[in-house]
């Protein structure tokens, strides 16, 4: 789920994919309503499943591209990773910290006891050996039960790496690449099935890095089949116009014809998959034991099918890529830290009085707000080695600056042009014209190939 601030995994590619905004979005909106109220929507724990997939799809995405271009290195790959999720985790659990103390100090020993499991990623691992159950906590629960999420990620971003190397290496074609992550994905459902046990506790199959690594691994195949080599020329996910582009037929509804193209079909699947997910927020029951015997991997296999879909321009790519879904989008890793810690500040556990619909909405424009300044403090700062929060991430170049870099461009043309003549910026005199003139080889050299003449040319 963490977003690249880039939404919740960097990549080296350029190309933003507008419908991982929606995803997030729907799925942030999904978990958000389930902890404010698991009766309002049963079924948004399901939203974790989405961010486990889109997590999976942009990790992979972003392996196989450094991979293919030879700059791939584990260590400095895993610094980029443990930058990315350890200050704004950090951050959360201080954060937790001081509001409890200051409006729940009887969650305080809570707050205490998983503060370091937490910050070192492991709190999936020590909630299942506490025997903790996400679904049926006791009492009061702790304001940090929803980083097992991060714990579980960076478990992940830790271990898939090095065993990725090894399928990249011993798999030379996508479609074997792709059977050999989904024969593991297919495993790990496999181990859910058989540890899961009726009416008994739900803990270990829920938090487990082994069990819920199918969800990761649907978006990680899914990743390795839409990849395009590194070399090609065109957008890496822009294929090959495939066969049902062509697809077209003219049906005839009530005496009128209605002609039917495969693009409309893509985007009436992405549509369907969106309603069948909000269906899923409201109707679905987290103790259902259909879940557990491979309805979580179903649900992200569509997940990867509702991807698929939306990454084909059409209405369904626009409408996931609105405005509103892209800023919700963005914003999803820091609502997710944010929201829980606020809801059961919010939500005490002794009100006797039900909380009437505009005290929700009033919670939901409180979690966006505290959400928002989360954003632009902690999580829109890129790192540096010491204070990963200390050093904004660069923002667009202004005017000036394009108008700089547009000058200079012109003047390096007009100085491959007119190699003898053309002007330089800055300097004077015969000074100038020398440098245009160097200018002027330097770049004739270099479009003949001829390297080590471009470098003599350079030469003062």
């Amino acid at each position: 789920m963490p977003r690249i601030v880039v939404s919740g995994v960097p990549t080296t590619a350029s190309r933003h994919i507008a419908v991982l905004d929606g995803m997030r979005a729907l799925a942030i909106i999904g978990v958000i309503g389930y902890h404010t109220r698991p009766s309002l929507l049963p079924g948004g724990f399901l939203g974790v499943t989405l961010f486990f997939v889109v997590s999976g799809f942009l990790l992979t995405r972003s392996m196989v591209n450094l991979f293919e271009r030879l700059r791939f290195s584990y260590p400095h790959f895993l610094r980029g990773r443990v930058r990315r999720l350890w200050p704004s985790v950090l951050a959360t659990i201080a954060g937790t910290a001081i509001l409890v103390y200051c409006m729940a100090p009887s969650l305080l020993p809570k707050v205490r006891g998983d503060a370091l499991p937490s910050a070192l990623f492991y709190s999936n691992w020590s909630f299942i050996f506490r025997k903790l159950s996400y679904f049926q906590a006791a009492g009061l629960p702790s304001p940090l039960t929803h980083l097992w999420f991060t714990s579980l990620i960076m478990q992940f971003y830790v271990l898939w790496p090095l065993l990725f190397v090894l399928i990249f290496q011993l798999c030379r074609s996508r479609a074997a690449r792709a059977a050999v992550i989904g024969a593991l994905a297919l495993a790990s459902s496999l181990e859910m099935l058989l540890l899961y046990t009726p009416g008994q506790d739900t803990s270990r199959i829920y938090y487990g890095l082994d069990t819920r690594a199918a969800e990761l691994l649907v978006g990680a195949a899914l990743a390795v089949l839409m990849h395009r080599h590194a070399g090609r020329q065109d957008d890496e996910f822009a294929h090959d116009p495939p066969h049902w582009q062509f697809f077209s037929r003219t049906v005839h509804v009530r005496g009128r014809e209605l002609r039917v193209t495969g693009q409309q079909l893509v985007n009436a699947l992405g549509f369907a998959l969106l309603v069948v997910f909000c269906v899923c927020f409201a109707v679905v029951d987290p103790q259902s034991a259909w879940l557990y015997r491979g309805g979580y991997l179903l649900c992200a296999l569509l997940a990867a099918a509702m991807i698929w879909a939306g990454m084909h321009s059409g209405v369904f790519m626009r409408a996931m890529g609105a405005k509103v879904c892209s800023y919700i989008g963005s914003r999803s890793f820091s609502l997710y830290l944010v929201h829980y810690p606020l809801l059961i500040v919010l939500n005490p556990a002794t009100r006797a009085t039900p909380l009437p619909w505009w005290g929700y909405l009033g919670q939901f424009a409180l979690i966006l707000a505290v959400g928002e300044v989360f954003f632009q403090l902690i999580e829109a700062m890129r790192g540096t080695p010491c204070l990963p929060w200390f050093t904004r991430a660069p923002r667009p170049p202004s005017r000036c600056v394009r108008q700089h870099r547009r000058a200079r461009a012109w003047h390096s043309r007009h100085a491959l042009r007119h190699p003898h003549r053309a002007p330089a910026p800055g300097g004077c005199g015969g000074h100038r014209r020398r440098r245009a003139r160097r200018a002027g080889a330097h770049a004739a050299a270099q479009l003949a190939g001829d390297r080590p003449r471009a470098r003599r040319a350079a030469a003062p």
